[in-house]
């Protein structure tokens, strides 16, 4: 049975919280997530013993995870960089993926034509 006043916002929030405390230099989680609602759509209590593919499945956002309407507006994006999780922003991810273009050799780019 769902509660109509649980703050499913803010356990998205404490559970990158948790996730960051416990796994310090492994797990890096941008400031700016703390202060966005991150999922208006979201409605499900996750459990006490969470996993990060767990997190990640629950949240539709896992690689090869089927594109899914119920979930969209998740503003939480992941990437890995030199074995640290790292989970930003949307405009932080857009901006390391127009960074990246951006710096690709034109011969590259071209591939994608």
């Amino acid at each position: 049975m769902l509660e109509p006043d649980f703050d499913f916002n803010g356990q998205i929030k404490e559970a990158l919280r948790a996730f960051k405390k416990r796994y310090p230099g492994k797990i890096e989680v941008e400031e700016k997530l703390f202060s966005d609602e991150l999922s208006k759509y979201y409605k499900t209590k996750m459990s006490g013993t969470l996993s990060i593919g767990y997190f990640l499945n629950s949240l539709a956002i896992a690689r090869n995870d089927p594109f899914s309407y119920l979930d969209i507006g998740c503003k939480i994006q992941y990437y890995v960089e030199d074995k640290v999780l790292y989970f930003c922003t949307i405009n932080t991810a857009r901006e390391r993926l127009v960074n990246w273009w951006k710096a690709l050799p034109v011969e590259e780019k071209n591939k994608f034509h």
